[in-house]
């Protein structure tokens, strides 16, 4: 089985980083899905909620600057061992 670990919590903290809003929701979809626009390239970003409010920004700061990220990939490939 092939486990890939996919750096997302930056990705997710510069979309916060727009104002709640249509604008947001579009360059969300413009972030997952593949250039032609007819297949998501970035499937585990499905489970973000992309009007979330300003905590959810602030949780997502709060995994950055805990090594989320780095702890993940870590265990990935640790289970590929």
């Amino acid at each position: 089985m092939h486990i890939e670990h996919v750096d997302l919590l930056a990705i997710e903290r510069k979309l916060y980083d727009i104002p709640r809003g249509m604008e947001r929701f579009e360059e969300y979809l413009r972030t997952m899905v593949n250039d032609k626009g007819d297949d998501v390239d970035l499937m585990p970003l499905l489970t973000m909620n992309p009007m979330g409010r300003e905590h959810v920004a602030e949780r997502v700061d709060e995994w950055i600057a805990l090594g989320a990220e780095q702890i993940a990939a870590a265990a990935v490939q640790e289970a590929a061992q």
